[in-house]
């Protein structure tokens, strides 16, 4: 009964509308900054590689929070459902998501506020210092659904993940290697998250290029070993795009598409407003600067790492049978790996889990400063911790509907003020003293 409620309420929120109104606001700041995702493409691959400031590790720690388990797990139970028309919707996805995040980040650091020595920003301080006094009430309404939702897509999901890898491995009662895992995740993060964001950004810059290229190499092991088979997967994929296989039951051009879009949006976050907390502490004057770093992270994360995990999936001719995303995931790389398949694949999802914990956990931080001050941020961490230990309780099913349906509803009153803030994208000297979209 509650997973069937969960399902509707994920159909709802990430129905039909949603997927217009995104499409539309992306498609809207599209013509807005003349393409510029097209336009600056060359610029945004080039820009995390700028010396003398702190920007990769503001891109490493926005990586971290949206190179969660929804990029392995996700996706493979995605195309395990719903076919290989799934990756050209995320990919297509990703067009509108470059200058959606772009946006973001933008407007973040552009309206960003500084308080003793450090910078604070984000859709909740955009809102504030962008629009007219009579709109705060959206700056509230995104920190709620923020908070609610760093619970379940940066806590309960990856808690979750990691405890089955762990559980995987040892053999011991499945209870209580969960608690375990649970309390050392909860003191980790405390560790980490308590304190001053330097330590975040250092964590985030270690650990995020480490998995990444990680996972990238063990994906193309796969594809290169199936290379023969290359040309069929990509016919495969844009065909069902439009013409999902009959042996899929009852799954349509527009389910495909519109679960190809969720997916998408749910793992590189754009639209939600959560990135530009990270972005608003870069040291880049100019906000264009800063935004280009977002098109990067919209590329990496969606195109490159999103696509090889979907083109790796489809390499399992049989079709994916295993039921849960662990298991789905061994079955794509047992015929590669053999026995060393359960600790390379549990080593990067703990490490994809862990890190996008530490990147939302870093983002509630924020959002809670926001509303409550100093005394929030801190109640807030100590929150967000002992929820990690409880983490691994829930039914996989239900915790991945349940994120859906938080990022869905929190996405609205930050693409409401991504149109109202639109005419601050263009040129207009008196809108700040930084240097704006180059021509």
């Amino acid at each position: 009964m509650f997973n069937r409620f969960i399902n509707e309420l994920c159909n709802t929120v990430w129905g039909l509308p949603m997927l217009v109104f995104m499409v539309g606001v992306g498609l809207l700041l599209t013509v807005k900054t003349k393409f510029l995702q097209i336009r600056r493409f060359k610029s945004a691959m080039l820009s995390p590689f700028s010396k003398n400031n702190n920007a990769f590790a503001c891109l490493c720690t926005a990586l971290g929070g949206t190179m969660g388990t929804g990029n392995i797990i996700g996706v493979t139970l995605a195309v395990s459902a719903f076919g290989g028309g799934v990756i050209f919707w995320i990919v297509v996805s990703s067009f509108f998501s470059m200058i959606i995040k772009y946006c973001e980040i933008y407007l973040a650091v552009l309206l960003r506020e500084k308080k003793n020595e450090k910078f604070y920003g984000g859709a909740m301080y955009s809102i504030k210092n962008g629009l007219d006094k009579s709109f705060m009430p959206l700056s509230y309404i995104f920190c709620i659904c923020f908070l609610f939702a760093s619970f379940g897509t940066g806590n309960l999901v990856q808690s979750k993940s990691i405890c089955e890898c762990v559980s995987e491995i040892l053999p011991f009662n499945r209870f209580y290697v969960n608690l375990v895992v649970g309390f050392v995740c909860a003191l980790l993060c405390f560790l980490i998250l308590f304190g001053k964001a330097n330590k975040t950004f250092a964590f985030a810059e270690k650990c995020v290029p480490l998995m990444t290229v990680s996972y990238i190499a063990i994906c193309l092991t796969v594809i290169i070993s199936n290379s023969v088979y290359l040309k069929y997967i990509i016919k495969d994929i844009f065909v069902s795009a439009f013409k999902p296989p009959s042996a899929i039951y009852g799954v349509s051009t527009f389910t495909v598409i519109k679960k190809g879009f969720s997916r998408g949006m749910f793992s590189n976050e754009a639209g939600l407003g959560t990135a530009p907390m990270s972005y608003s502490e870069s040291t880049l004057k100019s906000p264009h600067d800063t935004a280009l770093l977002g098109i990067f992270e919209v590329f990496c994360d969606t195109v490159i790492v999103c696509s090889l995990t979907g083109i790796t999936a489809l390499t399992v001719k049989e079709g994916i049978t295993a039921s849960s995303g662990i298991d789905a995931v061994k079955q794509v790389f047992y015929p590669y790996f053999k026995i060393f398949t359960l600790p390379i694949i549990s080593s990067i999802i703990i490490l994809f889990a862990f890190t996008s914990i530490i990147s939302w956990g870093f983002y509630g931080k924020k959002a809670a400063f926001f509303m409550f001050g100093n005394t929030g941020e801190k109640l807030y961490v100590l929150t967000f911790c002992i929820v990690l230990i409880f983490g691994s309780m829930l039914d996989t099913s239900a915790v991945w509907g349940i994120c859906e349906a938080l990022n869905g509803i929190m996405a609205i009153p930050n693409l409401t003020s991504l149109i109202l803030l639109r005419e601050k994208l263009l040129y207009k000297k008196e809108n700040t003293c930084y240097n704006n979209i180059p021509e």
